[in-house]
């Protein structure tokens, strides 16, 4: 992505400028934080005009106002997007080679801020079909995920996800577990007796996923003495099963703030640098 109309040494320099403002997450500088507040402002913005948008129909006035600020805000992004490309050569990091930019733009977080983009680029395009448009309108909320970038709270919530990852897949599994045979069990106890509310196991999946979560949606409940037994294990099994994600987390996010108060100690004194 270097320019032959600016030389190498310039071309380095401004794109180690744009890394410390865009990339380097230590960078406090006045102006990185006017950076990443206009950016910020921007998400917002944008969730604001889609929460307005459903209000009003294609043709209205408001409605020709906020796809206006759909092309300026793709357009920003679309900046944001090519600057953070052209500025990765800078970081420390970076290996010169062929495909390190591709890879740095295949990304999870590039990709997010490409599918912020890319939206506002299917009627400019003339794709107006109205499964399309309705597709385009979906990948507008990955606007919402480009705040993970600029959070510091949201991006220690990711780490504590990562680094307690195998014990939630662990809990997730013995749930999944649970509630397929507690589903399977009730469908058996209960189709007999009822057989419009309890048609198939799908559907006595979704009665199951009811009453382990506590919600208790819907108007299906067991009247055999079997079904009942089963939905009240279920249910108080669920109470214990659902305490167990919510343990975890709490335990990797003080792991994680106590690790980031070691790394602001002198580790010789004790005080903080």
């Amino acid at each position: 992505m270097t320019s032959y109309l600016i030389k190498p040494e310039l071309d380095f320099m401004l794109s180690a400028h744009l890394y410390e403002l865009l990339e380097a997450p230590t960078n406090t500088s006045l102006t990185a934080r006017a950076v990443r507040g206009g950016v910020l402002l921007l998400i917002f913005a944008n969730i604001v005009a889609m929460v307005v948008g459903s209000h009003y129909g294609p043709n209205e006035a408001m409605t020709v106002t906020l796809q206006q600020f759909e092309l300026l805000s793709a357009s920003l992004f679309g900046l944001e997007y090519a600057l953070r490309v052209w500025a990765i050569g800078a970081a420390p990091n970076f290996e010169k080679n062929y495909g390190s930019r591709t890879r740095f733009a295949l990304s999870p977080m590039m990709i997010i801020d490409l599918l912020a983009i890319l939206p506002s680029l299917i009627p400019v395009f003339g794709m107006l079909d109205a499964r399309v448009l309705r597709l385009a309108r979906l990948f507008r909320v990955g606007r919402v995920f480009k705040l993970g970038r600029y959070s510091a709270s949201l991006q220690l919530i990711v780490r504590v996800f990562r680094q307690k990852k195998s014990d939630l897949l662990s809990t997730l599994m013995v749930l999944s577990i649970l509630l397929f045979v507690a589903s399977t069990l009730m469908y058996f106890a209960e189709h007999n007796a009822q057989p419009k509310v309890f048609p198939n196991i799908s559907e006595s999946l979704w009665w199951g996923m009811g009453t382990l979560t506590r919600i208790g949606y819907g108007t299906a409940e067991p009247m055999t003495v079997m079904g009942r037994v089963i939905g009240a294990t279920l249910a108080l099994m669920g109470v214990g099963l659902f305490a167990l994600p919510t343990g975890i987390i709490t335990s990797g996010y003080m792991d994680e703030l106590r690790r980031r108060r070691e790394q602001d100690c002198c580790p010789h004194c004790g005080k903080r640098l």
